[in-house]
């Protein structure tokens, strides 16, 4: 059996309503059975998959059986990683087709980013991204999302943990030097599309050491593909992210 790591969460069986830790197994980090909690920061210098300091990761993960009664289920989960903390364990997962952009505001810029999936399971910004000015009509804003999805695949190869980072040419752009100078006046939305569905995620801002984590509860689901429409639920998304 190949090694993994695990992170622990608190749930409810829905089988016999027991509250207990429920363990779900990952593939991220030093992957040598590392036991984690939510919000933890993961360990590097072993057996590394991925690549330290990413600002914003999602990374798949498998749920163990429930620890009282043994119920299962065969289902997947996403594991998101901000900055190397460990921030939430959200699905289960559809079987639809997943993609994924992420969209940042900063004094006058909005940055609509592209993300794909790696072919180790993790989703990293894949370099495609869209500058617009915070004046951008919603129908603008809404094509460049449509774009960043449309440029969102999987089983990209992972980034080379020696090489910049996957944020750089960001950075590059506005010309900032690092992903903590930017996040310091910065707020982010998560879009993502499973199958014909696209829900849109506000955030919060836990600055260089946790990303932008997000607010599952606060997400506007099935979100309509019109330009017009999905932009105006990403300003909204926006004015929520703090």
């Amino acid at each position: 059996m190949s090694a993994f790591n695990r992170v622990m969460v608190d749930w409810e069986c829905p089988r016999c309503d027991a509250q207990v830790e429920r363990a779900y197994q990952f593939k991220y980090g030093d992957v040598q059975q590392h036991n984690y909690r939510l919000g933890d920061r993961l360990w590097w210098g072993g057996n590394d998959e991925g690549t330290p300091g990413i600002s914003s990761v999602i990374v798949d993960c498998v749920p163990e059986p429930c620890p009282r009664c043994g119920w299962d289920e065969d289902s997947d989960y996403d594991l998101l990683i901000g900055a190397d903390i460990l921030m939430a364990v959200t699905g289960p997962r559809t079987g639809d087709s997943v993609v994924r952009a992420e969209v940042y505001s900063r004094g006058t810029d909005i940055i609509v980013c592209s993300y794909s999936k790696t072919l180790p399971g993790f989703w990293v910004m894949n370099g495609s991204f869209i500058r617009l000015s915070d004046h951008a009509e919603d129908a603008r804003l809404g094509t460049a999302v449509l774009d960043g999805l449309a440029a969102s695949t999987q089983g990209i190869g992972p980034p080379d943990p020696k090489g910049p980072s996957p944020f750089a040419p960001v950075l590059k752009v506005l010309g900032i030097r690092s992903f903590s100078q930017f996040a310091a006046g910065a707020c982010a939305v998560n879009i993502e599309r499973r199958g014909t569905g696209i829900t849109v995620t506000p955030t919060v801002n836990g600055g260089s050491q946790r990303g932008f984590v997000p607010q599952p509860g606060m997400a506007i689901p099935a979100v309509a593909e019109s330009p017009s429409r999905l932009g105006a639920a990403v300003r909204s998304a926006l004015a929520r992210s703090t």
